[in-house]
């Protein structure tokens, strides 16, 4: 069990995750279109060929399906809340293979246009926004949804990846 210092606590006095679930989108973006306009200024490949394309599609057609999914999930669970019986459960859709499957998706559509760009900018503005969503966004929802949760967020953490 991790335990959450009282400072970690403090340090995010805000209790709601809406906030949260729209910065990861912005970073996202933000990042995406530096990149993008640094792609056009400096292009440079990752690899001489067209190699990444398929993959690069392949992520362009399932991230979006991942990210609708965990959002049509999450709708579900929030309109179960209210139920005693199910409102600490949170083993439901892609959530059960990882704590965020939204932000797991967005990080996999840049991905995808990178690689269908060929862009070592681009795929450097991925990696980049996935740390910062990792950093900062993800950690401070974890504080909140402990204390939302408690003990059963702490089990449901341990039992399944942040990622993947």
């Amino acid at each position: 069990m991790e335990n959450i210092s009282e400072k970690n606590k403090l340090a995010y006095p805000k209790d709601s995750l809406l906030g949260l679930t729209v910065y990861s989108p912005v970073v996202h973006l933000f990042v995406f279109l530096i990149s993008f306009l640094l792609n056009i200024k400096f292009p440079i490949q990752i690899v001489k060929s067209e190699m990444l394309l398929p993959v690069g599609f392949l992520l362009l057609l399932l991230s979006p399906a991942l990210i609708f999914w965990a959002q049509k999930s999450i709708t579900k669970f929030r309109a179960n809340e209210k139920d005693p019986s199910t409102a600490r459960i949170f083993r439901f859709g892609p959530y059960r293979f990882s704590r965020n499957p939204t932000y797991l998706g967005l990080a996999l559509l840049t991905l995808g246009f990178s690689l269908v760009m060929n862009s070592l900018l681009m795929l450097l503005g991925t990696i980049i926004a996935f740390h910062i969503v990792s950093i900062f966004i993800v950690k401070r929802e974890e504080v909140l949804l402990y204390k939302k949760y408690g003990d059963d967020y702490i089990k449901y953490k341990d039992d399944v990846h942040t990622w993947l």
